[in-house]
C-alpha cells in the first residue's frame, strides 16, 4: 500500500508541475519608448514630431472622444520611427488640452498630453462651405416636426448601413414660425403675427442650446461609427425676414425700430447676425463651425410689397463677410415672376452660395422637361441645385399620389446623375424630415429604394470632397 501511495503521489506531483508550467505568464519582450510625453502648440497651431523607439508594430489613437482640431496619422508603423502630430488653430479663447496614446496591440502603451495656447475666438468662424446642405426645421419645442434628439441628427449625418458613412455636412437652421405662431418669414398680410426682437433672440438661443450642441455630439458619434473624423459640421443660421410696415419689433440702443424705414430693417438684420455670432462663440463648440447665414426670402424680397433693394442685400452680405462667413440663398424657380431679382445676377447681390429650386417635385402637372430646364438654368448661372422630396414621396403619406411623388423624387436623382449635378455642385436638400423617415423604414421597398439611391450618392460626394478613406 505504501508503494502505491508513493507512486500516486509522484504522478500528482508531475501533473501539478506540468499545470504550473502551462499557465506560466509569457514575458513581454516588446519595447516602446517616446521622446516626450507632452506636446505644446501655440494658438495658431503647427506640426510636432515625436521619436518612437520600438521593436514591434505600433499605432496612435485618441483617448476618449475624437478631437477635431488635432490630426494623428491613422496607419500602423513598425520599429523605430517618427509620429507627426498636426494642430489647427485653437477655435476658442481658452487653452485647450487633449490626450492620445501610442500602443502595441495587447502589449505596451504610452500616453502623450497635448497643450495648446488660447486663441482669440475668431477662428471659431470658418470660410469653408458645405457641399450637401440639409434644411433643419427644429426651432421650438412645439414644432410640428417634434424636438431634436441626437438619434434624429444621426439619421441625417450617418448612413444606415452595415458599414456607416458620412452624409450631410452642413445644416441650415431654418425657421418659419415659433410656438406662438409668430412668423420669421415674410408677413405682407397680418403684421401682428410677425416675430419680434425678443422672439428673434429666442430663436438664436434655441439653436445654440439645442440644435448646435446635438449636431456637435452627432459629429463625434458619426466619427466613432464610421471610424473616420471627416470634418467639422457646417452651421448656417437663417436670418428672419424684416416684414415691411412692422412697428412693434423692438428697440436697439433705446430706439424703437420702425420697419417702414429701410435703415431700421437693415439694423435689425445686422443685430441678428451679431447676436448669432456672439451666442455661437459663447457655446465654444468643438466639432461644428459657423460658415454662413441664409437669406430666407426665395425672391430676396426685391419687390414693391417687401421693400428690399439690391443695396439692402449687399449691405447684409458685407456684414456677414465681416465675420468671414458667407451668404446663402435658395431662390424659387422663375423668381422673376415674383421679384425684380434675377438668378444670373446672384453675385451682384452679394450672395455667395446659391442653390436653385427646380420645384418639379411639388408640381404634378409640370412636364418632366421643366426639371432639365431648371438644372441647365442653374448651371448656366454658375449655381447649385436644391433636391426636393418631402413626406409626400414616402409611405408616411397615406394618399395614392405618393407613388407619383416618389417617382418624381427619383427623377431628380437620375437627372442629377445625367446632368452632372452630383459631380461638383453644391446641393441643398428640402426633405422636411422625410429623410430620417425613409432611413428608419427599410422594410418598405419604396422607402428603402429612395433612401439607398439618395444616401449612396451623398456618401460618395462626401468621400470625394473630403478625401475620406474608410477602413475595410
Amino acid at each position: 500500500m505504501h508503494s502505491k501511495a508513493a507512486a500516486l503521489f509522484s504522478v500528482l506531483f508531475l501533473l501539478a508541475s506540468c499545470a504550473k508550467e502551462e499557465y506560466k505568464p509569457k514575458k513581454d519582450e516588446n519595447t516602446l519608448n517616446l521622446s516626450t510625453d507632452v506636446i505644446e502648440f501655440p494658438a495658431e497651431g503647427g506640426v510636432r514630431t515625436i521619436e518612437v523607439t520600438s521593436n514591434a508594430e505600433w499605432y496612435a489613437n485618441f483617448v476618449g472622444e475624437a478631437v477635431n482640431w488635432i490630426s494623428l496619422p491613422g496607419e500602423k508603423n513598425s520599429g523605430n520611427g517618427t509620429l507627426t502630430v498636426t494642430a489647427g488653430p485653437n477655435p476658442t479663447s481658452e487653452p485647450l488640452t487633449a490626450k492620445f496614446y501610442v500602443a502595441i496591440f495587447n502589449s505596451k502603451m504610452c500616453y502623450v498630453e497635448i497643450r495648446q495656447a488660447a486663441g482669440d475666438g475668431s477662428s471659431a468662424i470658418s470660410s469653408n462651405y458645405a457641399h450637401d446642405v440639409d434644411l433643419l426645421y427644429f426651432n421650438n419645442e412645439k414644432s410640428t416636426q417634434g424636438v431634436p434628439t441626437l438619434e434624429r441628427m444621426l439619421h441625417l449625418m450617418c448612413s444606415k448601413e452595415e458599414n456607416p458613412r458620412w452624409l450631410f455636412d452642413g445644416y441650415i437652421l431654418s425657421a418659419t414660425d415659433n410656438e406662438a405662431g409668430h412668423s420669421f418669414s415674410a408677413c405682407s398680410g397680418n403684421l401682428n403675427i410677425a416675430a419680434t426682437k425678443d422672439e428673434w433672440l429666442e430663436l438664436i438661443e434655441y439653436h445654440c442650446s439645442k440644435n448646435i450642441p446635438l449636431l456637435d455630439q452627432a459629429t463625434v458619434k458619426t466619427a466613432e461609427l464610421t471610424g473616420v473624423y471627416a470634418h467639422k459640421t457646417k452651421i448656417i443660421f437663417t436670418i428672419p425676414f424684416p416684414s415691411y410696415s412692422q412697428t412693434n419689433w423692438g428697440s436697439i440702443d433705446g430706439k424703437a425700430l420702425d420697419f417702414r424705414n429701410a435703415a431700421d430693417r437693415l439694423k435689425a438684420c445686422q443685430w441678428f447676425i451679431d447676436e448669432a455670432v456672439k451666442h455661437y462663440r459663447a457655446g465654444k463648440f468643438q466639432n461644428v463651425e459657423l460658415v454662413g447665414f441664409y437669406w430666407l426670402h426665395e425672391a430676396l424680397g426685391m419687390n414693391d410689397t417687401d421693400r428690399i433693394s439690391e443695396t439692402f442685400i449687399k449691405k447684409i452680405s458685407e456684414h456677414i463677410h465681416g465675420y468671414k462667413t458667407e451668404l446663402y440663398w435658395i431662390p424659387y424657380n422663375d423668381i422673376h415672376i415674383y421679384s425684380t431679382s434675377r438668378l444670373e445676377k446672384w453675385k451682384d447681390y452679394g450672395t455667395d452660395r446659391v442653390m436653385y429650386q427646380p420645384n418639379y417635385f411639388f408640381r404634378p402637372k409640370w412636364d418632366f422637361s421643366t426639371l432639365e430646364t431648371a438644372i441647365n438654368k442653374a448651371h448656366a448661372a454658375g449655381v447649385g441645385l436644391e433636391f426636393e422630396c418631402d413626406w409626400h414621396g414616402t409611405t408616411m403619406y397615406p394618399g395614392p399620389e405618393r407613388t407619383d411623388y416618389n417617382k418624381r423624387a427619383k427623377e431628380y436623382i437620375t437627372e442629377f446623375d445625367r446632368l452632372g449635378v452630383w459631380d461638383n455642385d453644391i446641393i441643398a436638400y428640402y426633405e422636411y424630415h422625410s429623410f430620417e423617415y425613409i432611413a428608419t423604414h427599410p422594410a418598405n421597398p419604396m422607402d428603402r429604394e429612395l433612401y439607398e439611391m439618395l444616401s449612396s450618392r451623398i456618401a460618395r460626394r462626401q468621400e470625394k470632397f473630403y478625401g475620406i478613406k474608410y477602413k475595410q
